[in-house]
């Protein structure tokens, strides 16, 4: 291949007939320069060796005609010769292409004069043709198989015991065996079968071999490789040599499982879609019923599911004056016409009315309109709300400062009134301040002042004339005026300029350009020659003399083109001139061509205009000479029987046509199109477009004439409609290849039925319209981005809620958007890190920067969803700026409500422990000096006090909390005995209720902890179980320990918990409501603050704490779990 070390650079100038001539003949041309160098290559040679001309230029010619290493120093050898003056060729070579394949050429190499310097001209002809054409003609003589290898169908022939005796080449790639390995084998030993898809299989032999008909049956196979396939197999009896054999037919029809499988997931994608949007969506068919409603119409109209399918049509929803409105519009919308969005009243179950904003689309169904589908969005609010609404105008900016043309407006005294700044500096290099108010001829150069000022007072029209721009230079322009007046009735003109400097120094460089051209074509191993109007020979190249044995001078002595032809062809070369000479293309002709001696060989004509101006004045035409293919062709043509031999045992529908009238046509494709072979082959010309449905038409005519144009012998592939003798429409897949049929282009075109296949696809792109619909039309911002992070999509109420125009969002990469403020930049990267790892995370509020620069608030949902075959994160956002407004208010009333608290605590303390105080010292000196009565009173002072210096202390414990100043002191401590003690503590409250407390914990267990907060967290959970227990009931206290953590679980037999009251139980100044609570004959206190202290108390421990319950009346179990620590 080229070596990059080996570049140099030379220009070879080449313009116009010289340039045509180099690029349009069929032969590779590569100049070489003495040193060994490319100098330049026409785009024959770009085809031939696949690479462009950048990638050649400079190069070592060895480099692209590699040769093997022993043949370097033979080719540096020939490479002098030719510099003497010697020729190398015509030879017939291998060398590789681009793509380091191996192709035939033929080389010629000699050397020319150009610009009045030497080079090595190599002439390269591709051949590969010529030597698959002999390859084949030795084939064929051997053995046909072309038809049999080449169906994408899988075509197997087993005996009448299952034994493989032969499997064409789609065998292998759809089983994956190859035909080694499953020759002589049964189906059995390959292991592709399952036994419940092998019991089918049997069974469908069985009945073949018993000379039944069996329909195609649909079967999953297991390919030699491991993976799975679907498979559509049919088999039939056939008798050869007296033999009775079984001919399989499997079609690979994976595909379109998988499409049916992808339109199962697409229609529950659009079903869940439709069930979490928060509009109603409605669908009803022809008859205006309802057929479908999503989940939220039941809550916005009042009716159960199971009433909406009683047959309720869409006039049940609508108010008497606005149902001829509602008829009439959808009426419209069944016809296809537009529809603006309606804004009616709708009904509820209950009367009420409400008002909506109704979007509506037509409901396909096989290409038919099946129904209506509406969005409906509830619009009450905004109807109660917005009684004006401001309409704002958008300033419109002039194309023509985004033109790239000089856009200048001159008035009536011809100076510069306006110009495109942007245009101006860019091409000339003014600004409007060095030409608004000048006079336009001061820039006009001299000799075209007279022109431009005729044109300015003509008011229209176009001129070529000299503007001088900034630095002083004129610049070639073609420029066009228009006359107008202002809204003042003044004149002015409005002028449009183009720089057409290239043009101009372009038609200097044509002359230059006919010398190049002669020397090239004398140069040229083909025959060129030129014709006037009259076919008279005005022009041939060197080598024509040698080709047909005439002299120049005997050319030049006025031969014409009948001399060259045979009589039998005049009539169509007559033809063929006719369309050239009007201008049209005519295909590369191939016919007898007859020398001076009488010697007659073939020739390839391809022939072009010949123009002056925009006048044809001849016919140039490049003569090859193809004997060799053409005798090669002929030889191929003795197979032809072989091939229809072929054709007619085909599964595949097989036909040539050739001049629009079918020549040939097998019993399949009868078959598929429901008509016999006879009536096929009697049709007249064009009358088989009969079997091509209306709307494929063009697109049939369009490849047939893109392979005539082309002369394309490659095999097209495309897809279209046929339609059945009884009118129903068969989808086809069509290949198409242009041949040569008795002596004349023909299309041998095959034909498979994939119509199941293509039922499959389009119910998949009405499930995928369903999904577009919803996403164009929600409320809910949507913004799709692939998994680079790149925006592929979003839908209006993005647009709406950012104020973006959609094209100024799609390509950009999403972290770079300036929607996104700063801080929130690396917090959503990381999101989306996350969820294209398969994470599912939660929803995140953050602000969004309008295009305005207003902030507002947004909640962001993303997934991972795949659409088709590529996967994209899909970012839901819901405006929440009202929503986080009330939230910035309650926090305010929240702290206003805390420092109530802290404040009202603190001072309730004092006095809480004055009278405390003075309580313990009546008891503890003058207990004896109170009677009964009196004892009874003080007793119920202590109790409330208690209680009050306990809320108190849990108010003060919260609030420090809150304010981030509440710490625990740790230290080594024994939980062992922290328990025992708060049990021995609410001994006599346990034993009031005469409560079986069973314990089970560990003698010791020093951990690293708060005691005196631990203690509080027990004492809360055992006072608790007590409270909560009725008399004669039981409470476990359970405490086991890994090492790493303790976990203690305190279960009882009292009222127990619901879910819900689960669900508030740790949160502040939660309460326990129970149907017990008359039975419970003692009162330990109540602040509601308990267990939320106790929770935020196990957290300051890196701990965990929870409850459990089956039920009210079930009883209740606590988990409280602790790091031990160091």
């Amino acid at each position: 291949m080229p070596n990059p070390n080996h570049r140099t650079t030379e220009n070879i100038p080449q313009q116009d007939n010289y340039k045509l001539l180099f690029d349009k003949t069929p032969i590779s041309i590569v100049l070489v320069d003495s040193n060994g160098q490319i100098v330049d290559i026409n785009t024959a040679t770009e085809n031939i060796f696949g690479f462009e001309r950048k990638d050649l230029v400079g190069f070592e010619v060895s480099d692209l005609y590699m040769l093997p290493a022993a043949d370097k120093i033979p080719m540096k050898k020939v490479f002098n010769q030719l510099l003497e003056g010697g020729i190398f060729g015509p030879e017939d070579i291998q060398i590789p292409n681009k793509n380091k394949k191996l192709i035939w050429v033929n080389v010629t190499a000699s050397k020319i004069e150009l610009d009045k310097k030497s080079y090595i001209q190599v002439l390269t002809q591709d051949i590969s043709q010529r030597k698959i054409l002999e390859r084949e003609v030795n084939e064929s003589e051997k053995r046909y198989r072309g038809l049999y290898e080449s169906s994408p169908n899988s075509l197997t022939v087993t005996n009448s015991k299952g034994v493989i005796l032969n499997v064409n080449s789609a065998t292998e790639k759809i089983f994956g065996f190859t035909k080694r390995e499953v020759i002589g084998k049964k189906y059995t030993d390959l292991g592709i079968f399952s036994p419940e898809q092998f019991e089918i299989f049997k069974n469908n032999y069985k009945e073949t071999l018993a000379g039944k008909k069996i329909e195609p049956q649909d079967i999953k196979i297991k390919r030699k490789d491991g993976t799975f396939a679907w498979i559509s197999i049919q088999n039939s009896l056939k008798k050869i040599n007296g033999e009775i054999l079984v001919e399989g037919i499997a079609q690979d029809i994976t595909e379109r499982k998988n499409a049916e499988k992808k339109l199962r997931e697409s229609e529950e994608r659009y079903r869940n879609l439709a069930d979490s949007l928060p509009e109603v969506i409605f669908e009803i068919d022809l008859s205006f019923t309802i057929t479908y409603t999503n989940s939220i119409a039941s809550k916005v109209f009042g009716y159960t599911s199971q009433e909406f399918k009683e047959d309720k049509t869409v006039f049940d929803f609508v108010t008497l004056e606005d149902k001829e409105l509602l008829l009439k519009q959808t009426k419209q919308i069944l016809r296809g016409e537009y529809v603006k969005p309606l804004q009616t009243r709708l009904r509820r179950k209950d009367g009420t009315l409400f008002f909506a904003h109704i979007h509506a689309s037509r409901i396909f169904n096989e290409n038919s309109v099946s129904g209506v589908r509406c969005i409906i969005h509830d619009i009450t609010d905004l109807k109660n709300t917005q009684k004006k609404i401001k309409e704002s105008e958008e300033k419109y900016r002039l194309l023509s400062e985004n033109a790239h043309d000089l856009i200048t407006v001159v008035d009536n005294d011809l100076k510069i009134d306006y110009i495109n700044e942007k245009a101006h500096k860019r091409l000339m290099g003014y600004s409007s301040k060095d030409l608004i108010g000048k006079p336009a001829l001061d820039f006009v150069h001299p000799e075209d002042q007279e022109l431009i000022t005729k044109a300015f007072k003509k008011g229209d029209g176009s001129i070529e004339v000299r503007i001088k721009n900034k630095g002083g230079r004129y610049v070639w322009t073609e420029s066009s005026g228009k006359f107008y007046k202002n809204r003042d009735g003044k004149n002015y003109v409005l002028t449009i300029s183009r720089d057409i400097s290239e043009r101009k120094e372009a038609a200097q460089k044509l002359i230059e350009s006919e010398k190049k051209y002669k020397e090239l074509a004398n140069s040229l191993p083909e025959v060129i020659f030129e014709i006037d109007l009259k076919f008279k020979l005005v022009y041939t190249n060197a080598i024509a003399s040698k080709i047909f044995g005439y002299s120049h001078e005997e050319f030049k002595k006025g031969l014409n083109v009948f001399d060259f032809i045979l009589e039998g062809d005049r009539d169509e070369v007559i033809r063929n001139l006719s369309l050239i000479f009007r201008g049209k293309t005519v295909d590369p002709l191939i016919m007898r061509l007859k020398k001076k001696d009488g010697t007659i060989f073939y020739g390839s004509l391809n022939a072009t205009p010949i123009y002056k101006g925009t006048t044809i004045i001849g016919m140039r035409s490049i003569i090859h000479d193809v004997t060799e293919m053409v005798k090669a062709e002929e030889r191929i043509k003795e197979s032809e029987e072989q091939f229809r031999t072929i054709s007619e045992q085909s599964l595949m529908g097989i036909s040539i046509i050739q001049e629009e009238r079918v020549k040939y046509v097998n019993k399949t494709l009868a078959h598929i199109l429901g008509y016999s072979i006879k009536e096929m082959l009697n049709w007249g010309q064009g009358e088989f477009f009969k079997t091509i449905h209306p709307e494929d038409k063009k697109k049939v005519i369009e490849f047939s004439l893109k392979s005539e144009n082309q002369n394309d012998t490659n095999v097209q592939y495309y897809e279209a409609r046929g339609i059945h003798r009884d009118g129903s429409t068969v989808w086809l897949e069509i290949y198409n290849k242009r041949i040569m049929f008795q002596n004349q282009p023909a299309f041998l075109v095959s034909y498979i039925d994939i119509t199941e296949r293509k039922k499959a696809k389009e119910e998949l792109r009405q499930s995928e319209e369903k999904y577009r619909f919803l996403f164009e039309k929600s409320p809910v911002s949507i913004l799709l981005i692939n998994t680079k992070g790149k925006i592929e999509d979003c839908n209006p109420a993005l647009e709406k809620l950012l104020n973006f125009e959609r094209s100024e969002l799609i390509g950009k990469r999403y972290g770079r958007l300036p929607i996104i403020p700063t801080e929130y930049l690396s917090i959503l990267l990381e999101r989306l890190k996350k969820i294209a790892n398969g994470e599912v995370i939660p929803s995140i509020d953050i602000q969004l920067r309008k295009k305005d620069g207003d902030l507002v608030w947004v909640e962001i949902n993303s997934s991972l969803v795949k659409l088709g075959d590529k996967t994209y994160i899909m970012v839901m956002g819901h405006d929440i700026s009202d929503t986080k407004e009330l939230e910035m208010k309650l926090k305010e009333l929240n702290e206003m409500r805390k420092e109530f608290i802290d404040r009202a605590s603190h001072e309730l303390k004092t006095p809480i422990t004055t009278v405390y105080g003075a309580y313990q010292l009546l008891d503890l000196l003058h207990k004896d000096k109170f009677d009964s009565e009196q004892l009874e009173l003080l007793e119920m002072a202590a109790i409330g006090t208690k209680r009050i210096k306990k809320l108190v202390d849990d108010l003060l414990d919260v609030s420090s909390m809150e304010s981030k100043t509440f710490k625990v002191n740790k230290s080594r401590s024994n939980l062992s005995n922290i328990i025992i003690n708060c049990i021995k503590e609410m001994k006599y409250f346990s034993n009031k209720r005469n409560h079986e407390i069973d314990i089970d914990i560990l003698p010791e267990l020093n951990m690293n902890i708060d005691e005196s907060r631990i203690e509080l967290v027990f004492t809360n959970l055992i006072s608790n179980a007590i409270k909560y227990t009725p008399s004669n009931g039981k409470i476990q206290i359970k405490m086991q320990s890994d090492g790493k953590f303790a976990q203690v679980k305190i279960s009882d037999s009292g009222v127990g918990l619901s879910s819900e009251e689960i669900e508030d139980l740790f949160k502040k100044f939660s309460t326990i409501e129970s149907p017990l609570k008359k039975d419970l004959d003692m009162d330990l206190g109540s602040t509601g603050l308990g267990l939320f202290l106790s929770k935020q108390i196990i957290k300051l421990h890196g701990g965990e704490i929870w409850a459990e319950s089956e039920g009210k009346g079930k009883g209740s179990t606590f988990f409280v779990k602790i790091p031990i620590g160091s």
